[in-house]
C-alpha cells in the first residue's frame, strides 16, 4: 500500500495486528507542500488524517508520520445516479417497503458494483441467499442504474434481489455513508447488527443465525 504525492510517493511500514490505525512513512518531495487530506477509494478507503503541513522549498531530511484510519469498504459516490428508463425500474417491486417487510428477519446489504469491497463479499452474500433464503428476506440495495446492475447480475451468475434505491431514499434513511453496509432486521423491522466493510460468510451467518434463533 502506498501513499501518493503530486511527486514521489511514501511507502506503508507499519501496521499493528488486529488495530484499524496504521503508521507510515515515506520520504517527502523534494520543495513539495504535503498537505493531504484523504486517498481515493479504490480498494479500500484510507482517510488520512491531516498531521502534517510542510512548507514549500525547505528540504525535508528524513520521514513524514502521517495516522491512516482504514476503513474496509467505499465512500459512497455523490448523487447524480441517474437510470436508464423508468427510475423505479428495479428488481424488486418499488412498492416495497421495510414496514411491509415486518413478521420476518430481514437481511440488508448496500453496495455498489464500482465497489471492490463490496465485489469481494458478494460470492459469500451468495452462498447465504441460497442457504436461508426461505426463511428470511434478502434485499441488496444499489443506488446505481437498472441497466448497470442488470449487466453485473448476469455476468456474475448471481439470483440474490436487488433493489434500485436510484433515489437514495433507503440509503439516506439508513444514513449510510460507507459501503458495503450491512444490516440484519428482527421480526419487528429493529436493526439488530450492522456492520460496515467486507463480511465473510462466518460474519453474515452469524448475523443471521442471531435472529433465527
Amino acid at each position: 500500500m502506498t501513499i501518493q504525492f503530486a511527486t514521489g510517493q511514501g511507502t506503508l511500514i507499519s501496521a499493528a495486528p488486529g488495530r484499524r490505525e496504521l503508521t507510515a512513512g515515506g520520504a517527502a518531495p523534494k520543495g513539495e507542500e504535503v498537505d493531504i487530506f484523504r486517498l481515493s477509494c479504490k480498494n479500500k478507503l484510507i482517510i488520512l488524517k491531516r498531521g502534517v503541513n510542510m512548507k514549500k522549498h525547505i528540504l525535508l531530511i528524513g520521514f513524514m508520520i502521517l495516522t491512516l484510519v482504514v476503513i474496509a469498504g467505499c465512500q459512497r459516490k455523490p448523487g447524480n445516479n441517474s437510470s436508464n428508463g423508468n427510475e423505479n425500474d428495479g428488481f424488486i417491486d418499488p412498492s416495497v417497503t421495510l414496514e411491509s417487510l415486518r413478521g420476518k428477519p430481514v437481511f440488508l446489504n448496500f453496495w455498489a458494483t464500482w465497489c471492490g469491497p463490496c465485489r469481494e463479499e458478494l460470492p459469500d452474500l451468495q452462498q447465504m441467499y441460497l442457504k436461508y433464503g426461505d426463511r428470511i428476506q434478502f434485499f441488496t440495495i444499489s443506488a446505481e442504474s437498472a441497466n448497470t446492475v442488470r449487466k453485473f447480475m448476469g455476468k456474475n451468475a448471481y439470483t440474490f434481489p436487488v433493489f434500485l434505491d436510484v433515489n437514495e431514499k433507503l440509503n439516506n434513511e439508513h444514513k449510510i455513508r460507507a459501503i458495503p453496509t450491512t444490516m440484519i432486521l428482527d421480526t419487528e423491522g429493529r436493526v439488530r447488527e450492522s456492520h460496515i466493510g467486507t463480511m465473510s460468510a462466518e460474519q453474515m451467518e452469524a448475523f443471521i443465525l442471531a435472529v433465527l434463533e
